[in-house]
């Protein structure tokens, strides 16, 4: 990612407006007493005004990365090798886990490992055509390879609750944490191509 094309992209008015993904999404992650114990030093050093809970999950935002074309993106605290689970059915549509990389600076952000799946609009009406895509979901900092312990592949149709991959520190990152983000296109309006939608949970 390049940075200094964020801060600049930041202030676009594209992103001023306020958009909800379109259905309620099952939570990528599964609440458990062991996750619980683990959480809270993963959260030393974080202000406290950056800490929220999602559900039963502490999460944190990224002031310098959570910006523009992924303000509403989401970083649930949870330690390498929680399973990641998809949050809505779909197709996976690209997988990158060739990394193990990480540090604390942009200049990791390239060693990033992250699953995108898409996900189809039609879910009430009779539609017999190929199905259309128009919302994505996406899965970061995962450890290397880890989707393969669950057979995911490339262009599976997966369903919403269905692992997918677990958590590993991999780009730009300075903790263990999943970063989730929902999105859709900008329509060619903006320099990164998507737009990050506020993720509702049921």
């Amino acid at each position: 990612m390049d940075l200094k094309l964020l801060q600049q992209e930041a202030p676009n008015p594209l992103y001023a407006s306020v958009q909800e993904y379109p259905y309620p999404l099952t939570y990528p992650l599964r609440d458990s007493t062991e996750l619980r114990l683990a959480v809270p030093a993963l959260a030393t050093g974080i202000p406290e005004e950056e800490l929220f809970l999602q559900g039963p999950f502490l999460c944190c935002q990224s002031p310098s990365t959570h910006i523009g074309p992924f303000r509403h993106a989401v970083d649930f605290l949870v330690p390498d090798g929680t399973v990641v689970h998809a949050a809505d059915e779909g197709r996976v549509e690209v997988i990158k886990t060739d990394s193990e990389r990480w540090g604390p600076t942009h200049e990791f952000a390239n060693d990033l490992n992250y699953i995108t799946i898409a996900h189809t609009m039609w879910r009430t009406h009779h539609h017999f055509g190929p199905p259309e895509y128009h919302h994505w979901t996406q899965y970061c900092h995962l450890a290397r390879e880890s989707e393969h312990e669950f057979g995911i592949k490339i262009g599976d149709r997966v369903r919403a609750g269905q692992p997918l991959a677990r958590t590993g520190k991999t780009g730009w990152t300075d903790r263990d944490h999943l970063h989730f983000l929902a999105f859709m296109s900008d329509g060619g309006r903006g320099k990164f191509g998507v737009i990050s939608l506020i993720p509702r949970f049921k």
